[in-house]
């Protein structure tokens, strides 16, 4: 029976020095390795990055536009918001009641009017108004506005234009 012992133990020896492989923490360093190298190439290719200040202002734009419309909805009756263009590189938020228009801030910042970045501006830039209802309405506060308002952002090579339903003045970026 010795023999027998001895080839077993042979055996076992063999397979505990075929079964070594990369540990866990091996395997986790090389992917956060390729994580960040990967994160290098991308970030410091232009390819990637075309257009993404203009589409980023249009977000902002349209993120402003929808607080404006929830503003009017939960306002009393009568008041109105707005976001108009005073110029093509920047935009106000302002606010109706009764008789006068006032500026208010704009949310997370610290100012009423938000300038657009480098080059970038509006090159179709209709007033946005909203009633009590959240309704896109005319320069009279009464009449609903009879089209989609569309509001385009542009660097002169590239664009993105935001539109505003007319009937439930859902913002969108197509």
């Amino acid at each position: 029976m010795y023999p027998i012992l001895i080839e077993m133990k042979k055996k076992s020896n063999m397979f505990a020095l075929s079964c070594q492989g990369f540990t866990l923490i091996e395997i986790i360093a090389v992917l956060i390795t390729l994580g960040i190298l990967s994160a290098i190439v991308v970030s410091r290719s232009g390819t990637f990055t075309t257009g993404t200040a203009v589409t980023t202002e249009a977000e902002i734009l349209k993120s402003d536009l929808r607080y404006a419309q929830m503003k009017s909805m939960n306002s009393k009756s009568g008041e109105i918001w707005q976001v108009t263009f005073p110029d093509a590189s920047r935009y106000t938020l302002q606010h109706y009641n009764s008789a006068t228009w006032a500026n208010k801030y704009l949310p997370g910042q610290t100012s009423d009017t938000h300038v657009f970045a480098d080059n970038i501006n509006a090159t179709s830039s209709p007033t946005v108004r909203y009633d009590n209802w959240g309704t896109p309405v005319q320069s009279d506060k009464i009449t609903a506005e009879g089209a989609n308002l569309t509001i385009t952002l542009s660097d002169g090579t590239n664009s993105r234009t935001i539109t505003v339903t007319k009937n439930t003045g859902f913002t969108y970026l197509p």
